[in-house]
C-alpha cells in the first residue's frame, strides 16, 4: 500500500509538463519499489515513461551542446581567416 501511495504523488510530479522534473530521483525510487514489489505494474509503467523522458532530455542536451560547439568553431575559423587576410 505504501508503494501505491508513493506513486499517486509521483505520477503527478513526473508526468506533468514543466521545467523542473526530478527524473533521476523518480528513477531511483522506481528501482527501490521494484526490489520490494517486483510485479508492480504501475511502477513499471511510470518507470518506462521516466526513462523515455530522460533519454529525450539527454538527446536535447547533446544537440544544444553540439550546436554551440559548431557555432564556436565557425567563429574561431572566421576569426583565423580574417586574421590571415590582414
Amino acid at each position: 500500500m505504501k508503494a501505491i501511495a508513493l506513486f499517486d504523488g509521483l505520477d503527478d510530479i513526473l508526468v506533468r509538463p514543466g521545467p523542473v522534473r526530478p527524473l533521476s530521483i523518480g528513477h531511483h525510487l522506481f528501482f527501490l519499489v521494484e526490489q520490494v514489489q517486483p510485479g508492480n505494474r504501475q511502477a513499471q509503467d511510470l518507470e518506462s515513461i521516466v526513462k523515455r523522458k530522460m533519454e529525450k532530455e539527454g538527446l536535447i542536451g547533446m544537440a544544444v551542446v553540439g550546436g554551440a560547439t559548431l557555432a564556436f568553431g565557425a567563429l574561431v575559423g572566421l576569426g583565423i581567416a580574417m586574421a590571415k587576410r590582414n
